[in-house]
Parts: C-alpha cells; sequence; structure tokens
C-alpha cells in the first residue's frame, strides 16, 4: 500500500508538466502511470484522475494540432473517467470532468454545448468554495463569449475574476486572471488598458510556468501595441509568442502569430503579408478555423484593393463574407461589407457601392465598436461627393475624421482630410479646402516617413533573427566536429551543454533587453497617461510640469535601451553581404534624416562613394549616426555636412565632415566609448551610443574610424574601407 502515496506524487508531477504543457513528457509518463495504478488492489479514484489527466492532455494536443484522432481519445479517456466518478460525492473531481468535457466539445465546434458544461463546472466550484478554479471557469467562461464576439458578456465574466484578485495566492490563476481582463479590453478596443493587464498576466505566466497564458499574453500585447501604431514593440513581442508557440508544438497558437505578423507587415510590405497569409492557408489549414479564414480573406482583399487589382479584391471579400456569415462574425461582415463598397466606389458602380455601404451600417448597430465604422462613413462620404450631394459628403466625412482620429487610423485620418478638401474645393470655398489639404499633405508625408522607418526595422528584426539562427547553426557545427575528433562522450555531452546555454543567454539576453527592462517603464508610461486622461483639464501649472518631466525621462530611458540593443545584436557572426550602393545609402540616410534636417535649416552634401559589399541595414546605421550627430552639435550658423571620399593604395577612405562645435582635445579618448557623453543632456539629446555602434561597424568591416576636430571649426570623421570588401565597377 506503501505505493500509492508514491503514485500520487507521480500524478501531481505530470499535472505540473502538463500546465507547463510539456506535452509528449506528459503524456508519455502519465501512460506509465496508468500501468502503475492499474496493479493497485485499490485503485478507482487514482485511476480516474489519471484518465481525466490523459483525456485533458489528448485534448489539448488535439486542439494544438487540429489532428481529430486526439480528440477522440481524450473521449474515450473522459468516457472511462466519468464512469469511475459515476456518483462521486467529489465535486472538484466533478467540475473537472465537466470542463474537460466542455473544452472537448469547444474544440470540436459544438459550442452551445461546452458552455453548458463550463456553467456547471462554474457552479461547482462556487458550491465548493474552491476560489482558485472559480476564478479559472470564470475566466474560461469570458473566453468563450469572447469567441463568440460576445465582449459585453466577455467583459463581465472576466470582471467577476478580476474581483477576488485580491484573495488569490496562485500566481498560475493570477495570470490567468489578468490576461483575461486584457482581452476582454482588445475586443473592446480599449488598448490602453489591455497593454497594463497583459504585462502582469506575461510576468505572472512566466514565473508560474503557464506556458499558454504567456503566449496569449503576448500576443495580445503585440495586438495593442498594432492598433497604437507602434510596429517595432508589436513584432518583437509577436516574434516572441510565434518562438514559444512553435517550441511547445502549439500550431494553433502558431497560426494566430502568424496572422497577426501578417496584419502588421500589411502596413508596410504588401508582398511579405501576402506570403504569409498564403502560407497559412496552405501550411496550417488543420487548425485554421472559420474565423481565421474570414479575417485572412478580408486582409488579403483590403491588400489587393490597396494595389487597385479590384477584381482580386472583390473575390477575396466575398470570400470572407462567406466564412463570417458561415459563424455569424458580424465585425467581419461589417468590414466586409464596407470593403466591397469602398471597391465599387472606386471602380464608380455608386449604386452596387451605396448598397453595401448601407448594409455595412445596419451591421454596425449591432456593434459596440467596430474598425468597419469609420471605413464606412469616409467611403459614404465619397459616394455622396461623386454624386455631387456636398453637404451630406462634407457630414459623414467629418463624423468618418473624429472616429478615425480616436482609433489612431493613420489611413484613414489622411482619406478623411483629402475628402474634405476636394469636398470643399467643389463648394468654393477655397480657403478651407487649403486647411484641409494642408493637413493632408502632413499626415501624408509623416506617415510615408514612418514607413520608411519600419522597412528598416523590418529589416533589422530579420537581421537580428539570422545573426541568432547562425550563432546557433556555427556553434552546432562546432560541436558535432568536436564530438567527432574527441569520440569522447563526455566532451560531446560538454559541448551540448554549451549550445545549450549558449542558446538561452541569447534568448534570455533578447527578452531581457526588450521586456524585461522596458516593463517598468512601459507600466510607469501607461498609468500616467491613464491619470493624466483621468484628470484632463484638471491639470495646471506644476502639477502639468512633472507630468512632461515623466513622460521626458521614460522616453529618454527607452530610447537609452532600444539603442543598447541595437548595440548588443551587431554580433560577432558575419551578416549576409551584398553589393551595397553608398551613393544609394547616403540617399536613403538623408530621406529618413528629411524632417530633422529641414528643422535645422542644415545642408548635406556629397561626392560620388563607391559600391561595397556589406550589409545594407549596418550601412544605413552608420551613416545615419554621422550625420545626424554632424547636425545634432551645430554651431550657431547653419549646419553644413560633407561626404567625400578618395581612394588609397589600401582601399578608401570616406570623411564625414561638418562645421559643428567641434571636440575639446580632452574629450579625444572618449569619443568611441559607449555611454560617454561630452556634453550635458539639457543642451543636446542622446544616450552616447552612436559613435561606439559607428565603430562595432566598422571594425567587423575590417576597417577603422578615427577624426580631426578643432574646437569651434567642426569635425571630420575618417572611415577606412579596405580594399578587400570594395566592388569594382
Amino acid at each position: 500500500m506503501a505505493l500509492a502515496p508514491q503514485l500520487r506524487k507521480e500524478l501531481e508531477e505530470v499535472q505540473q508538466l502538463y500546465r507547463m504543457r510539456e506535452l509528449e513528457t506528459s503524456l508519455e509518463r502519465a501512460l506509465t502511470l496508468e500501468g502503475s495504478v492499474r496493479q493497485l488492489p485499490s485503485r478507482e479514484d487514482l485511476f480516474g484522475e489519471v484518465q481525466l489527466l490523459l483525456s485533458q492532455i489528448m485534448g489539448t494536443k488535439g486542439f494544438y494540432t487540429g489532428k481529430s484522432e486526439f480528440l477522440l481519445k481524450a473521449t474515450q479517456n473522459l468516457l472511462k473517467a466519468k464512469e469511475i466518478f459515476n456518483g462521486h460525492p467529489s465535486k472538484n473531481l466533478q467540475a473537472q470532468t465537466c470542463l474537460a468535457e466542455g473544452n472537448i466539445l469547444f474544440y470540436q465546434s459544438q459550442f452551445l454545448d461546452a458552455l453548458q458544461f463550463y456553467l456547471k463546472a462554474l457552479r461547482l466550484y462556487e458550491e465548493k468554495g474552491e476560489l482558485v478554479n472559480e476564478c479559472k471557469s470564470l475566466c474560461i467562461i469570458s473566453e468563450w463569449y469572447l469567441q463568440q464576439n460576445d465582449a459585453k458578456s466577455g467583459m463581465e465574466y472576466a470582471k467577476r475574476a478580476f474581483e477576488h484578485i485580491k484573495d488569490l495566492n496562485d500566481i498560475s490563476a493570477k495570470a490567468v486572471v489578468y490576461n483575461q481582463v486584457g482581452q476582454a479590453y482588445i475586443k473592446s478596443r480599449e488598448f490602453d488598458k489591455a497593454l497594463i493587464f497583459l504585462q502582469k498576466a506575461l510576468d505572472k505566466s512566466i514565473l508560474a510556468g503557464e506556458k499558454e497564458t504567456e503566449i496569449n499574453a503576448l500576443n495580445g500585447i503585440a495586438i495593442s501595441y498594432g492598433y497604437e501604431a507602434n510596429q517595432k514593440e508589436a513584432m518583437q513581442f509577436l516574434f516572441e509568442a510565434l518562438e514559444q508557440s512553435k517550441k511547445i508544438g502549439y500550431r494553433t497558437g502558431t497560426i494566430k502569430c502568424i496572422l497577426n505578423l501578417a496584419t502588421v507587415y500589411g502596413h508596410f510590405n504588401h508582398e511579405s503579408a501576402l506570403n504569409m497569409y498564403r502560407k497559412a492557408l496552405i501550411e496550417y489549414e488543420d487548425v485554421l478555423k472559420t474565423s481565421h479564414k474570414a479575417i485572412i480573406f478580408n486582409n488579403i482583399g483590403n491588400i489587393y484593393y490597396n494595389k487597385s487589382q479590384l477584381e482580386l479584391a472583390q473575390s477575396n471579400f466575398n470570400k470572407a463574407l462567406e466564412a463570417a456569415t458561415q459563424i455569424d462574425y458580424f465585425d467581419i461582415i461589417a468590414q466586409t461589407y464596407a470593403q466591397k463598397s469602398r471597391t465599387y466606389t472606386k471602380s464608380r458602380k455608386l449604386d452596387r457601392a451605396m448598397e453595401y455601404a448601407n448594409k455595412a451600417l445596419a451591421i454596425g448597430k449591432k456593434l459596440h465598436k467596430n474598425y468597419a465604422e469609420q471605413l464606412n462613413l469616409i467611403n459614404l462620404g465619397q459616394i455622396h461627393f461623386l454624386q455631387q450631394e456636398y453637404d451630406k459628403a462634407y457630414e459623414f466625412a467629418i463624423k468618418g475624421l473624429e472616429i478615425a482620429h480616436q482609433e489612431k487610423d493613420d489611413v484613414a485620418i489622411i482619406d478623411s482630410y483629402l475628402l474634405l478638401s476636394e469636398i470643399n474645393r467643389a463648394q468654393g470655398n477655397f480657403e478651407k479646402a487649403l486647411d484641409f489639404h494642408s493637413l493632408y499633405h502632413s499626415h501624408a508625408h509623416e506617415y510615408s516617413r514612418n514607413q520608411r522607418s519600419k522597412q528598416v526595422i523590418d529589416l533589422e528584426i530579420q537581421y537580428a533573427i539570422q545573426d541568432k539562427q547562425k550563432e546557433i547553426e556555427h556553434l552546432t557545427k562546432v560541436n558535432e566536429y568536436q564530438s567527432i575528433l574527441l569520440k569522447q562522450a563526455e566532451a560531446i555531452e560538454e559541448r551540448n551543454a554549451a549550445l545549450r546555454m549558449a542558446n538561452e543567454e541569447l534568448r534570455q539576453f533578447a527578452y531581457v533587453a526588450s521586456h524585461d527592462l522596458k516593463e517598468p517603464l512601459r507600466m510607469i508610461g501607461s498609468y500616467t497617461q491613464l491619470i493624466k486622461k483621468q484628470l484632463d483639464g484638471k491639470l495646471e501649472g506644476e502639477t502639468l510640469v512633472f507630468f512632461e518631466y515623466i513622460n521626458e525621462g521614460v522616453g529618454r530611458m527607452s530610447n537609452l535601451l532600444n539603442d543598447l540593443l541595437q548595440y548588443a545584436t551587431i554580433g560577432k557572426e558575419e551578416r549576409e553581404s551584398e553589393a551595397v550602393d553608398l551613393n544609394d545609402i547616403v540617399d536613403i540616410v538623408i530621406s529618413h534624416l528629411q524632417l530633422y534636417i529641414k528643422e535645422n535649416n542644415a545642408t548635406v552634401t556629397r561626392t560620388q562613394l563607391p559600391v561595397v559589399r556589406s550589409n545594407q541595414t549596418l550601412m544605413i546605421q552608420l551613416f545615419q549616426n554621422l550625420v545626424s550627430n554632424a547636425i545634432k552639435f551645430k554651431a550657431d550658423r547653419p549646419p553644413e555636412v560633407n561626404i567625400s571620399g578618395i581612394s588609397t593604395n589600401e582601399g578608401y577612405t570616406i570623411s564625414v565632415s561638418d562645421n559643428g562645435i567641434g571636440i575639446d582635445p580632452e574629450y579625444r579618448d572618449r569619443v568611441f566609448v559607449i555611454f560617454q557623453r561630452l556634453h550635458p543632456r539639457t543642451r543636446y539629446k542622446g544616450t552616447g551610443i552612436g559613435l561606439a555602434i559607428c565603430q562595432k561597424i566598422i571594425n567587423r568591416l575590417g576597417g577603422r574610424i578615427w577624426f580631426e576636430s578643432e574646437e569651434g571649426e567642426g569635425t571630420t570623421f575618417h572611415i577606412h574601407i579596405p580594399g578587400s570588401i570594395l566592388v569594382e565597377d
């Protein structure tokens, strides 16, 4: 009989492995445990719990992989457990059985039946006073409603769980509750609040080993940043969620990450977005839900609309509408109607455009908030404008602009200003038309500049990923070579351990730099903005100044961490090189800094520069740091920056000279040292990393960088490029 406590302890360990979503290990050990429990003389309760655990593991595997055979096995194990528990006095086991059965039904899209079991489990936990499991059940029901696109009910159940947060001592339960409230806020499109809860959920899920909650929180944070137009942060969190999903075989979570990444790319890289959507439809067809397909086809249609391929756009909108109608996905139905309407508007089929615009309006009345609203209002303004009904056109355009500002939809804002300008011009209100056109031009210019920055960010992220993969591949090759050479098991294990350690250190560093260090800053920033919003109009004088000090400090620290991450990701392994025309690089840099150059009344000139074999992103970083520094440290005259080059016996020397304040000779040894600032922050902004990055890039090319300067007269930075990387004409 002494075996029973030992097996009970084994069961608890396997349950913990399952909670951490180590499915293969937990399944293997659960099956072994099942065989051991069969040997006990009195085994009913324990055997039933093992069958229940096997059902949960199999059900999750079915959900993760989209394979029905696992759901069938889950059902079989559950039936065995129910037979054993029949008439069992334990409400806890009854409730767990109800949740397991509800999950299986939910995974099989039998949603209404699933809800009944979830509600029954909740009642049992409430009767027993199981607060932890009661809160988790409330979150499951909340998620059920969110999946049915009922944000209001989803929020109600999430807030019921959150009412108990102070009484919960279980970190795992707290992670689940914080995550669910955050997801409900996302569905309600209140992204600033969502971020606060999801950041807490992420921290606690990592501590508790709640992998699925961690992935969902990462995805939610990325979505929130995406809607706030912070694409860089969104992509970083999505790549982390994608990596974690793949690691535990969570194909359902992986497809969610891919779709979210494709949506981000859709804002500035249409081809990458289309490739991701096509990959999802082909490679992940087994786990694609009807709702996913509706979103994919709607987004593909939108990309083709922006490319003015209207027939392809309508074809995909029709597919989206068909999928969304099957499951009453009203958000996407409203969006698709609005998208079809504006596609007809673009092709000047105004009767059809008005028909679908009215359908979108009718569906939109059923929704609390929806993306289609501003899209449809602006489109209605366009329709009435083309019909020369200018008063109606103006009314719809103004409403659309107001909502677009609330939703921070840059494209809709730009479209609204242009339409309002055209309406006023058609009515003869030329002064107002000019005002709206100025606003249109200003926002369009800023949007275009941001798009170029996002493309550079995309390149930086992709190259950082390649660096990581190459370091792992390099260590793997070294490990294999040394293993063969030494032919000793001990040596093999040592190098395997080194590989695992290097991989984990790399991951931990990326995570700390991109999240852990910045999380407190995000929290300060988010809460400050919430307080400021609540006290809007009541802040004045010294209090308002204090708020600005906080915001400035948060921004300065965030910039410092971003620069540090940028410095660190210039790794030791060689990046893929290509022929890079430095003339094009300088043109790109001037384009990026166009607003900064104009604000400082600066001029930037260059002579003909060579083509080198290097990496485009690194060259952009190099010249952008040098040019921006030359403008930043200006004297009392307009900055003049000249970029020139001369061929030498050993290679090529490029010089970047300015007429700025120069560098004091006593600081000569500190210029290229990381974090070394030569001037007070109040006078010149910056983190002191820019020139250290330049030196690191040049060192990787096998060249060198130095400078000549006379205080008050200007500075010239010289870059020697070795002949080995020059590309001959």
